[in-house]
C-alpha cells in the first residue's frame, strides 16, 4: 500500500490557481479510495482466513478430544460461534464490495488524472476548457461511486425489511405444538 500511495505523485493533478481547492479534492479523494480498497481488502482477507481456519479446525478438534466430549462440545459451539460472527461482521460491513468499489474508484480516478496530466484524448485541448471536461468527468466518477454505495445499501435495506416482513409472518402465525 506504501508504494502505491508514494506513487501517487505520478497522479497528482495540478489545476489553474483559481481551481486549486478542486485540485486538492481530487488528490484527496483518490489517495483515500485507495485507503479504503486497501482497508477492505485486508479485513475481508483476514475475516475469511480467519473463518476458514476455524471451520476446518471443529473437526480436527471434534476428532482428537473425543476422550471428554462435554468440553469438545464446548469447544466447537464457541469456535462457530467466533466464525459465525466473523461472518456475520464481514457481511455487514459488505466488505468485500467495499473493497471492489473503492478499488474501481481509485483506479478510474488514476486514468483520469493520468490522461489529463498527459494531455491525452479528450485532455489535449486549451487548459481552461481540458480543466472543465476533467473536473466534470471526475465528478460523474465521485456520483457513480455514491450512487452505487446507495444501491448497495438500498438492497440492503430491502433484504432486511423483506427479513423482518418474513418475522413478522411468522410470528402472526399459530404455533403448533408437538406432544409426545
Amino acid at each position: 500500500m506504501n508504494n502505491e500511495l508514494n506513487s501517487l505523485k505520478n497522479y497528482k493533478v495540478e489545476l489553474s490557481e483559481d481551481k486549486k481547492n478542486i485540485s486538492e479534492a481530487i488528490n484527496y479523494t483518490l489517495e483515500y479510495n485507495i485507503k479504503k480498497a486497501n482497508q477492505n481488502k485486508i479485513f475481508f482477507y483476514l475475516s475469511s482466513i480467519v473463518s476458514i481456519i476455524l471451520n476446518a479446525a471443529i473437526p480436527v478438534i471434534y476428532q482428537f478430544n473425543q476422550l471428554n466430549i462435554e468440553r469438545t462440545k464446548l469447544i466447537v459451539i464457541i469456535i462457530s460461534t467466533i466464525s459465525a460472527i466473523i461472518t456475520s461482521i464481514s457481511a455487514l460491513f459488505w466488505l468485500k464490495d467495499s473493497w471492489i468499489r473503492y478499488r474501481t474508484c481509485a483506479e478510474t480516478l488514476k486514468s483520469e488524472c493520468y490522461k489529463f496530466n498527459g494531455k491525452i484524448g479528450e485532455y489535449a485541448g486549451e487548459n481552461s476548457e481540458r480543466e472543465k471536461i476533467f473536473i466534470k468527468t471526475i465528478n460523474d466518477i465521485w456520483l457513480g461511486n455514491v450512487n452505487k454505495w446507495e444501491e448497495i445499501h438500498s438492497e440492503k435495506s430491502d433484504i432486511s425489511s423483506q427479513e423482518q416482513n418474513e418475522n413478522e409472518k411468522r410470528n402472526e402465525e399459530p404455533h403448533q405444538t408437538i406432544e409426545p
